[in-house]
This record gives structure tokens, sequence and C-alpha cells, in this order.
């Protein structure tokens, strides 16, 4: 995000000196400015979908115990007392 931060300090810089620049740099800032919301875009996108991946995870894990909890505790119980007891695929968050 380092460089969404400068990006916007040096459009900002590029508008307080309008006056200063030629229309080829204002240009140049109006392109900047919409490749940085793009990428702020993207990075959103990013996050959004490590988050949509974890909850599938962990919907994923607490279905696999559920299971596990209703039928499969069964495969345990002749050949392991205490994994028959105690075992369980994955903690869920």
């Amino acid at each position: 995000m380092e460089l969404n931060r400068t990006t916007n300090c040096v459009v900002r810089v590029a508008r307080l000196k309008a006056e200063e620049l030629n229309d080829n740099a204002q240009e140049a800032a109006n392109n900047l400015e919409t490749a940085n919301n793009l990428f702020r875009n993207k990075i959103k996108a990013k996050d959004y979908a490590v988050q949509d991946r974890d909850m599938a995870t962990n919907n994923r894990i607490e279905l696999a115990n559920s299971i596990y909890a209703e039928l499969g505790s069964g495969i345990w119980a002749e050949r392991n007392e205490a994994k028959y007891n105690d075992y369980v695929i994955k903690q869920s968050k």
C-alpha cells in the first residue's frame, strides 16, 4: 500500500501545482490516478478472495468434523479407544 500512498501524493502535488505544469503533465497525473484506483481495486479484490477462501476452508472443516462425528468415529471404536474418543480432523476457527 506504500505505492498507493506515494501515488496519491504525486497526484495531489500535481493538482496543487496545476498552474505551473503543462497539459501533458496534468494528463499524466490523471492517468496515474486512474491506474492507482485500478490497482487499489485489484488489491481489495485479492483481499476479498483470500477472505472468501478462508471462510470456505473453515466451512469445509466444520462439515468434515460433523461428518466424522456422525459416521467416522466408529472406525476407531475397535482399533484405538483414544482416537475413538478424541480424534478430530482439524479444529475449526
